[in-house]
């Protein structure tokens, strides 16, 4: 048996894929007809699963059993530098792009983008990332210690930030930059991975169903949460509806070498496609007339050159964090 369960990198390959088609222009009503909600707008939830758990995963591994270890320098700034080198590399030209095109006008303009994740869709993902590095060991040392009375704690402290964006009209700019909408769903990875409670999966399926029902009549229906106002399709009570799925894969094993490269390149390949859809150099496919063709020719074309990228991004940036962080 491999060391790496590559079930997990072909999952994120799956979902890599899912991002590069939200993100491809669509249609009035295509992202209900084709039932985006059900799959597609579950991508970056199910990432955030597999983050919880791998980070879990690292964290045992490492004997993290503290705060200071958990809030190490070490370990902060080799995730950090890991977040961070490869989404700097794409945003200089995506500044560039802007600049050109008059939306960037000042350093302090550079500096907000930064911060709120580039100019491309999909932006929030990074600052969110660098968040949960911070945030990480409090999810993790509560689920750790209450088991699955900590899932559901960390379930609480998801529902509370939604009354503070209700409380406060938080408006929406702020609410999608911040990892705390992500908090249940997180949890949910870290207790797959060191809950020791054994919870059946009617269980899971019982909240998937609960989501479902959740998902249809805000998606489909006319009911508008008054609490949960904003990304309602992947909010902590939508994402439920992939548990039932992730409960039961995690405990399995696939090969698909090229699901799982795509996986492990995901991150590069998220990047580039911000990149790709962000300067307009997708409109260069729009001489084809069928829209299916379209999507594949982006697919290919952002799969394969964020595949580049992590070739050649990854060796380089490993090499840093062990000069800075480790002093190899």
């Amino acid at each position: 048996m491999n060391k790496r369960n590559e079930t997990l990198d072909i999952i994120k390959g799956i979902c890599i894929l899912m991002i590069i088609i939200t993100h491809f222009p669509l249609e009035d009503g295509e992202n209900l007809k084709f039932l985006y909600p059900f799959w597609i707008d579950m991508a970056v939830p199910m990432f955030m699963v597999i983050t919880g758990y791998v980070y879990t995963l690292s964290y045992d591994k490492k004997k993290v059993e503290s705060w200071q270890a958990a809030y190490s320098v070490s370990l902060l700034l080799d995730r950090f530098i890991r977040y961070t080198i490869p989404f700097a590399i794409l945003f200089v030209p995506e500044v560039i792009f802007q600049k050109l095109v008059g939306n960037v006008t000042s350093v302090g303009d550079v500096v907000s983008g930064f911060a709120k994740g580039g100019y491309g869709p999909g932006g929030y993902y990074f600052p969110v990332m660098i968040q949960l590095v911070l945030i990480f060991p409090v999810i993790y040392f509560v689920v750790k210690k209450f088991d699955f009375i900590g899932l559901i704690l960390c379930w609480g402290l998801n529902f509370v930030f939604e009354l503070i964006q209700k409380f406060f009209n938080m408006p929406e700019s702020v609410y999608r930059l911040l990892m705390f909408r992500y908090i249940f769903v997180v949890a949910f990875g870290c207790f797959l991975a060191i809950g020791k409670k054994q919870v059946k999966m009617w269980f899971w399926i019982a909240l998937g169903v609960l989501s479902f029902v959740f998902i249809v009549v805000t998606r489909y229906g006319f009911y508008e949460p008054r609490i949960i106002r904003y990304w309602t399709g992947t909010s902590m009570m939508a994402v439920m509806f992939v548990f039932p799925f992730m409960a039961w894969a995690f405990g399995k094993l696939f090969n698909c070498s090229v699901l799982a490269k795509l996986g492990l390149a995901s991150y590069n390949i998220f990047l580039f496609q911000k990149l790709y859809y962000c300067v307009p150099v997708w409109n260069y496919v729009t001489f084809v007339d069928n829209r299916l063709v379209q999507l594949l020719v982006n697919i290919v074309i952002c799969s394969a050159a964020g595949y580049v990228f992590y070739l050649v991004e990854g060796p380089l940036t490993k090499k840093l964090i062990g000069k800075v962080v480790y002093g190899k």
